[in-house]
């Protein structure tokens, strides 16, 4: 039989389901993310989930931004609709809401709960409304939620709203600390909460709430592989070979450190920024090959599965392609980059500015 996958939050694929506000917002989400956006009709969208054989739990995403009661009330019925046409792969939907319409959001829960469409649960979708999971604004939604015996998806880190604009549209990175999770962890402990992203550059610190609040999960989407390798070792806790237990021994953080591989990480970044610098036949021949080697010997010696020097490889690989693709334009005088001394009281330093 073949494994079915649970996606615990996923975005509509459909032009109906388009989250951005704005024509600017859409195509700056493009160049945050590297890829051009292509939209599926609604059944392409559901015949793709049933292709990998998976169930989801999707996020219109975008209603947090509305103000406007009957738009929003549009959207929900747009996503109710297709889980209700579509219950083998559609487990529910996240809400994700504007808290400071409190009267409103209660009722609209009670009419879609009434519709029978799965799970809903709330989710604090961004940092954009500067309420950060811990203030209180949010507490009515959590209570609810425990009368619901539902979760709540709380974001952390940093998001790709406003990034690369100036003042990036006003968004607090620190809204997104992974210590407002913490602090609702604490204040209600009947709470199920499930923590988005992988709360970079507070991962350690997310692990650590992990490790304390029982009531706290964790689901990484929009991973991104060359930032993790330390921390994921943690995550993981997956056993080394010559530890003899076998290479499906997964202890997540209380395990080993097997994957993904270290070693491999920095051979391939080594590796993949002197080969896309100098793109000639024998120098990927002459960064590659040794790279590779790296990867046999580690496991040549049990220190790693297969697929931990793979994982370590790709992460490797990509952290190099990103740095030499950006070091191409700066070299070619493409890149402004500037340098400010920076005076302030019991403050002193360089400041480094680079414009894209």
């Amino acid at each position: 039989m073949a494994m079915r996958y649970f996606d615990c939050h996923s975005h509509f694929s459909t032009k109906a389901g388009l989250h951005h506000a704005t024509q600017e917002d859409y195509e700056q989400a493009q160049r945050v993310f590297k890829r051009k956006r292509t939209f599926e009709t609604e059944q392409e969208m559901a015949d793709g989930f049933r292709k990998r054989n998976a169930r989801t739990i999707l996020d219109i995403y975008r209603i947090w931004r509305m103000t406007d009661e009957d738009e929003i009330r549009g959207s929900n019925d747009y996503a109710v609709d297709f889980a209700l046409k579509n219950p083998d792969i559609v487990y529910g939907n996240w809400l994700a809401i504007n808290p400071a319409m409190k009267d409103f959001w209660l009722k609209e829960y009670a009419r879609l709960a009434a519709k029978k469409p799965g799970f809903l649960g709330f989710c604090q979708s961004q940092n954009s409304l500067h309420h950060p999971p811990s203030d209180p604004i949010w507490d009515p939604f959590y209570k609810l939620s425990i009368e619901a015996g539902a979760p709540v998806l709380l974001m952390t880190g940093l998001t790709g709203i406003g990034q690369g604009m100036p003042g990036g549209k006003g968004i607090l990175l620190e809204d997104g600390h992974p210590r407002h999770v913490d602090q609702v962890a604490a204040r209600f402990p009947e709470l199920k909460i499930l923590a988005g992203r992988p709360a970079w550059p507070w991962q350690d610190d997310m692990i650590a709430i992990l490790l304390h609040k029982a009531n706290v999960s964790y689901e990484v989407h929009g991973w991104s592989p060359k930032y993790f390798t330390p921390a994921l070792k943690k995550v993981f806790g997956r056993s080394r070979p010559n530890a003899g237990e076998g290479p499906d021994d997964f202890k997540p953080f209380n395990g080993g450190a097997s994957f993904p591989s270290g070693h491999a990480t920095q051979a391939f970044a080594v590796a993949s920024v002197i080969a896309t610098e100098y793109p000639a036949p024998w120098v990927q021949v002459a960064c590659y090959v040794p790279a590779t080697l790296v990867l046999y010997a580690r496991m040549r010696h049990d220190a790693h599965w297969a697929s931990d020097v793979t994982a370590g490889a790709l992460i490797g690989y990509g952290v190099g392609r990103q740095v030499a693709t950006f070091n191409q334009p700066l070299r070619a005088g493409k890149h402004q980059v500037q340098l400010f001394p920076l005076f302030a009281p019991k403050t002193s330093g360089v400041v480094f500015n680079v414009r894209l």
